[in-house]
């Protein structure tokens, strides 16, 4: 059984990993001309064509004002209409333009083509079981941790 300070050691590696993982997609992104921000929204409008501003914001776990932002320059570069939803007004529909669309397309199947890459060459049970782990990290979390 490890010891408290052997599992806090790994909790930094765990940390130094995520914001590492974090500063690679935000160069990429940078590299691409967009903000980590941008690139994010992009690869959930390009899964979810039409959503709201409030469900974008909520998944991304993006401030409001953030996501409004980034929308407001792709409305202004012609790549998003936003329309104010029937129901709450204040809250809008975001649509990709066609011109939208294909720039989303163009940068997410870019990062993906990297990202299946990198899948390929770590191997599939590998990336499974990254993953499991993740989710299982994300349920306890979410249940409180207990046990210590």
């Amino acid at each position: 059984m490890q010891t408290e300070n052997e599992a806090r050691l790994e909790l930094r590696r765990w940390y130094a990993l995520w914001h590492e993982a974090e500063a690679m997609y935000a160069g990429w992104a940078h590299e691409h001309g967009v903000s980590l921000n941008a690139l994010m929204l992009l690869c959930a409008l390009v899964d979810e064509p039409e959503s709201s501003q409030s469900s974008l914001a909520r998944e991304l776990s993006m401030p409001k004002q953030t996501v409004n932002t980034i929308l407001k320059d792709f409305a202004r570069r012609g790549y998003a209409e936003l329309r104010p939803e029937q129901e709450d007004r204040r809250n809008k529909r975001v649509e990709l333009s066609a011109a939208g669309r294909e720039y989303a397309l163009a940068l997410t199947e870019a990062l993906h083509k990297r990202e299946l890459n990198v899948m390929e060459r770590m191997g599939f049970d590998r990336i499974k079981a990254l993953n499991d782990a993740q989710e299982l990290f994300n349920a306890l979390f979410k249940e409180g941790g207990h046990g210590r």
